[in-house]
């Protein structure tokens, strides 16, 4: 499955050199509750961002309801926020700085006051969508997760330009009209759960005992990876 999802996404990988625009792919992981859509998304995270350093950013949403697709949005904007902080640290105009890369320009923004005012009073899934089209973020990975299509359009989300890769997953085969669709069937071994739960932890598999992973376990770290850990903006390399 992963490597049906590298061969759509990079198709020259080998001639990739992480750093030009990504050219828009998306992609639709369609297939009933619990067959390990989810899973999928983790791993191909963990082996073309956390490994391979394939992505500057990685942002994740839950999109089964709006006020899902808010919250998780938020936790993207501040982690943008965050990562500007840290890149822009000793810029005097700092705020400024990071309201702008939101497209945030009226009133003007001076402050952190200021901008977290703006932060919390203009829409979250708007100011994502809004820092995905700055034409200088070109390299992200945005991953919407058990997306239902009756909850809301698609498009509030997405950005207007043509970069980026879009990795869905959903019960719905029409969630995402020109989206690749990929049919997931078969449901995730508890082994291959517990392997993905070491390797997001940053520990080789063949070298940590099992003892005590038991599948409540494995299922609760699962869920805990598709939070604000991985909803991240630029990376720190960035400017």
């Amino acid at each position: 499955m992963l490597e049906v999802i590298r061969k759509r996404l990079w198709p020259n990988s080998l001639t990739d050199d992480n750093s030009g625009p990504l050219t828009r792919n998306s992609i639709s992981l369609v297939g009933s509750a619990g067959v390990g859509k989810t899973q999928i998304l983790l791993e191909y995270m963990y082996r073309y961002h956390t490994h391979q350093q394939k992505y500057s950013s990685v942002f994740w949403l839950s999109a089964g309801t709006t006020s899902q697709l808010q919250a998780s949005a938020y936790d993207a904007v501040m982690g943008i926020i965050g990562q500007y902080d840290k890149i822009w640290k000793t810029a005097p105009d700092r705020d400024q700085l990071i309201a702008h890369s939101l497209k945030i320009f009226e009133p003007p923004i001076m402050t952190r006051a200021a901008l977290m005012e703006a932060a919390n009073r203009i829409s979250s899934v708007q100011l994502l969508r809004n820092w995905l089209s700055h034409e200088s973020n070109n390299r992200w990975l945005l991953m919407i997760d058990n997306y239902d299509p009756d909850s809301f359009e698609l498009e509030i989300v997405l950005p207007v330009s043509e970069v980026g890769h879009i990795l869905l997953s959903t019960n719905k085969p029409y969630a995402s009209p020109g989206s690749h669709l990929v049919t997931v069937t078969d449901s995730i071994g508890e082994a291959q759960s517990v392997d993905l739960l070491i390797r997001s932890s940053g520990k080789d598999p063949g070298t940590v005992s099992r003892n005590g992973l038991s599948p409540c376990y494995v299922f609760l770290t699962l869920l805990l990876l598709t939070g604000v850990k991985i909803c991240h903006g630029p990376a720190t390399s960035s400017s």
